[in-house]
């Protein structure tokens, strides 16, 4: 059975998908929490000025009463310089330790 929780993080709303089994909590392993300590370095490094610059991009397209849903989120690149642009910002993302990065 799956079960959605909310997390707050940097005053935004995130979701993370959890799996039971037996009872027993089992957090889904993935690709992206096991190099979420690294993506954004990894960003930086390899694709600096999309990666600095595509949060500002996609804000400058959002209006102040807008708001927003982004899935796959990640650690926020394109979230934070949303969120300070919309009236709401609802960010999502199955990486539990991709939203620990976020800011």
């Amino acid at each position: 059975m799956l079960r959605q929780c909310l997390l707050l993080l940097c005053g935004l709303k995130f979701t993370k998908q959890v799996i039971y089994s037996k009872k027993i909590k089992v957090e889904k392993f993935m690709f992206w929490d096991k190099i979420a300590f690294l993506y954004d370095l990894f960003e930086t490094v390899y694709n600096k000025k999309c990666f600095q610059n595509l949060g500002y991009a996609v804000a400058d397209l959002i209006d102040e009463k807008d708001n927003v849903l982004e899935c796959a989120c990640g650690t926020g690149a394109i979230s934070l310089p949303v969120a300070e642009k919309c009236h709401c910002l609802v960010a999502t993302d199955f990486s539990v330790k991709m939203l620990k990065f976020v800011g």
